[in-house]
């Protein structure tokens, strides 16, 4: 069960009862009666305007403050749209997770669909003659039979009377929205006396209060304020692709049935293959199917996209894509030594310079040798809470020369570099080894956060290439990265040649906007609300130190309401 003291922010409303010491609030001065407006409607929203709510706020944990009884379900459907979800509501000295509420009781087989189009319906409140009533007990868990639940959901419009008491009110809203839902959206209902006339027509407007029409304009608000103080990304020219992403993208053009039987897929003679990445987890039959564009998709190891051949080949043999590469293109013949590629290195021993390693070649088992530096490592910040030790695997990047400790040399190999990153991207983001998408500038705390710029070269979401559908391509670069040892993050940030604009993107994960950015004389002052103030910092104060390296500015950050001018004119005595 949450407390108060959970969340970092709070929405109120007039009359509302007051935050808790140290939960920082935003008032929407909305109160029924108290603003002399014949529609509340258009008076909520404009208190939503005029409130100090921004669209950063909409990633806080937070709560609504709600007047006593069910006077607060007119700013919470206003709240409800701008967040873009449930908030948990505090009303009447109970705390209501509605994040929590479900459709709960919806009957068997679903809500379905009405034998016929419904305009207006009504639910809770006294019977009403002309429209499709629904009963509502407030006392009971808000279960509706089938039928009711149909009624519910399909009517083009509802009527919901709510109970006096506010948290059956607000409960009953959500269980009422949720249950409306169609999509990704969820529809509110009217918010009625039940005594109001028999509708005329499924757009009568004078039905009660349309909280629907409420959370409609609240998330356009929202949307328009964050176009307007959002910078938009700009676009990259142009740049000739390394000779590493022009092998990657080389070998993803390689049939990708031609590499199965070397990967131990099995086939079932019908155009579907075992998945060579199955460790015993997968189902019986045979999961991966072949798609156009030399692509493949296994249900359980890529629900979301489909892949091609280098990810495919990493991920079954758990080396890079540099090392997949060369392993499609030159068979045995691969050298995976290749200075700025990416390898999978296995600690063999430890000496007093460093960690010996073995660099196996897929397919073939041949080893070749290569050494960490113990400076190298010292400098991950996970590792100072469990050593490396044999038996360890560890993502590197191949360094230019080899020291002779034998006759076939050994590779010296780095794990901090920050073309590492890039190097493992380019195998999860096919645009990148297409041309399609650049990674303009890296800064890494390795074991810690690395903060990527990235940019399309024409109107694409690069971004959006580099994350992957629900993040999954983002969430792969990390497990190749870490492999366990670390738990390193990376941040994927927009281009902007401006560099207010590139800070105000590079500050993720917290949510700044370009007009909370000062910047003068290669120094600059970020304010951020109160609530924002750890996500901006971040732990140590590598998070801003991290963002100013890559914008190239010498940053601070203040909290908001506070002057920046005196801390910015600091920053710049200190530095010139």
């Amino acid at each position: 069960m949450r407390r108060l003291t959970d969340y970092v922010f709070a929405v109120r409303t007039t009359d509302a009862p007051p935050a808790p010491p140290g939960l920082e609030t935003v008032e929407i001065a909305w109160g029924p009666g108290t603003d002399g407006a014949e529609d509340p409607a258009e008076a909520v929203l404009d208190a939503l305007r005029d409130s100090e709510l921004s669209w950063e706020d909409t990633r806080s944990r937070t709560v609504f403050l709600a007047p006593s009884g069910s006077s607060g379900l007119v700013p919470y459907a206003a709240v409800h749209g701008f967040f873009a979800r449930w908030i948990d509501v505090h009303v009447d000295g109970v705390l209501l997770e509605l994040s929590e509420v479900n459709t709960q009781g919806v009957g068997p087989g679903g809500p379905g669909k009405p034998e016929k189009a419904l305009e207006w319906a009504q639910l809770g409140g006294p019977r009403c003659e002309g429209v499709r009533w629904v009963p509502y007990a407030p006392a009971s868990d808000g279960t509706l039979a089938p039928a009711d639940a149909r009624t519910v959901r399909s009517a083009w419009r509802l009527r919901m009377v709510p109970p006096d008491r506010g948290a059956g009110a607000f409960t009953m809203l959500a269980r009422t929205g949720r249950l409306r839902r169609r999509g990704d959206r969820w529809r509110l209902p009217f918010l009625s006396t039940g005594t109001e006339p028999v509708p005329v027509g499924k757009d009568d407007p004078f039905q009660g209060i349309d909280l629907e029409g409420i959370r409609m304009r609240a998330d356009a608000h929202r949307t328009e304020s964050m176009r307007s103080d959002r910078p938009v990304p700009d676009i990259a020219r142009t740049a000739p692709v390394s000779r590493l992403d022009q092998r990657i993208a080389e070998a993803n053009t390689v049939p990708v049935r031609s590499l199965l039987p070397g990967l131990g897929s099995r086939s079932d003679g019908g155009g579907r293959w075992s998945c060579p990445r199955d460790t015993g987890d997968h189902p019986e039959d045979l999961p991966l199917r072949l798609h156009g564009g030399n692509l493949v998709r296994c249900p359980r190891c890529d629900p979301k996209e489909k892949v091609g051949p280098v990810r495919l080949t990493a991920e079954a043999f758990g080396v890079t894509p540099d090392q997949a590469a060369a392993y499609i293109l030159d068979g045995a013949a691969a050298d995976p030594l290749v200075p700025g590629a990416a390898v999978v290195a296995h600690v063999v021993g430890d000496g007093p310079a460093g960690f010996e390693c073995r660099i196996r070649q897929p397919g073939t088992g041949r080893e070749h040798r290569a050494t960490l530096s113990a400076v190298d490592l010292r400098e991950i910040r996970d590792f100072r809470k469990r050593p490396l030790r044999a038996g360890d695997s560890v993502t590197a990047l191949v360094l230019p020369g080899r020291r002779p400790h034998g006759p076939d040399g050994a590779a010296r190999l780095s794990p901090t570099a920050p073309e590492l990153v890039e190097r493992i991207l380019a195998g999860y983001v096919p645009e990148l080894a297409a041309g399609r998408a650049r990674v303009m500038r890296t800064v890494r705390c390795a074991g810690a956060r690395t903060k990527v710029i990235v940019a399309g070269t024409t109107r694409a979401d690069a971004r959006g290439a580099f994350i992957g559908k629900d993040r999954k391509r983002i969430l792969r670069v990390r497990e190749m990265l870490n492999r366990g040892l670390t738990e390193e993050k990376i941040d994927i940030i927009e281009y902007a040649a401006d560099p207010a604009a590139c800070l105000a993107f590079a500050m993720a994960p917290a949510k700044v906007g370009v007009r909370d950015v000062f910047v003068e004389r290669g120094c600059a002052v970020v304010v951020v609300p109160p609530h924002q103030m750890d996500n901006a910092i971040g732990e140590g104060g590598l998070n801003v130190q991290l963002a100013g390296r890559l914008a190239g500015l010498y940053t601070k950050v203040v909290r908001k309401g506070d002057d920046p001018r005196p801390v910015l004119d600091r920053l710049i005595a200190e530095r010139h």
